[in-house]
């Protein structure tokens, strides 16, 4: 079951990373708009859900490009902590 999901999460990053380069920025700009609009005089309800959604889709925009790496160092740190395990266990025994 896990490498169906690992598969369908390299398959999105793949999709996303498709995206152009002018609608990243128009999202960014999007964002940047309503967060100022947000801390000046508030959100209406419709805007702050858009928000929520753009915000949504710059965070799997930085996941198709940086991901990779971020599930590299969390495969890395899952590693040395079992190591760390396995040691102190080896050092129990002894």
């Amino acid at each position: 079951m896990g490498l169906l999901l690992d598969d369908i999460k390299l398959m999105n990053r793949e999709i996303t990373k498709q995206i152009p380069p002018r609608d990243i920025e128009a999202l960014l700009d999007e964002r940047n708009v309503l967060v100022r609009k947000k801390l000046k005089s508030g959100l209406s309800p419709k805007e702050d859900k858009r928000l929520t959604l753009v915000r949504w889709q710059l965070d799997r925009i930085d996941d198709a490009q940086h991901g990779e790496h971020l599930d590299y160092l969390e495969k890395l740190t899952e590693n040395y902590e079992k190591f760390a395990t396995d040691i102190n266990v080896l050092f129990d025994q002894l």
